[in-house]
Formats: structure tokens, sequence, C-alpha cells
């Protein structure tokens, strides 16, 4: 399983698209927190932000 995030460093803060399903979504915050642990913050975005911020950012992929 992969799931797409992006990374502000300088913030702590990782960014995801709103997850389909709260299974999904359960999912995909276990294996965020085993990959960061609780010192970094996620924030859940809309489409139209995750548009905005990934020409900010750079789009990574976590490999579960």
């Amino acid at each position: 399983m992969t799931y797409d995030y992006i990374l502000n460093e300088e913030m702590r803060i990782y960014y995801v698209l709103r997850a389909p399903s709260l299974c999904e979504a359960r999912d995909r915050e276990a294996a965020f927190k085993k990959a960061f642990g609780d010192a970094i913050n996620v924030f859940i975005i809309s489409p139209f932000e995750w548009d905005f911020l990934s020409k900010r950012f750079e789009i990574r992929t976590l490999e579960v």
C-alpha cells in the first residue's frame, strides 16, 4: 500500500488528501504514526489545497 503526502519539514506538518472512508483513514493514520511517530502533525486537506501545496512542495510517497 502507498500513501501520497506533502511534507513541510520547517513546520513539522504533513498534508494528506481526505480519505474516501473512515477505515482507509484509520489505516493511513496508523501507517504514518508508525513512520513518523507523534513528533509531526497531520493536516487533512481538500483537493484544491492539495493542488496549491503541490506547486510549492514535493509530493512524497509512503510505502507500507
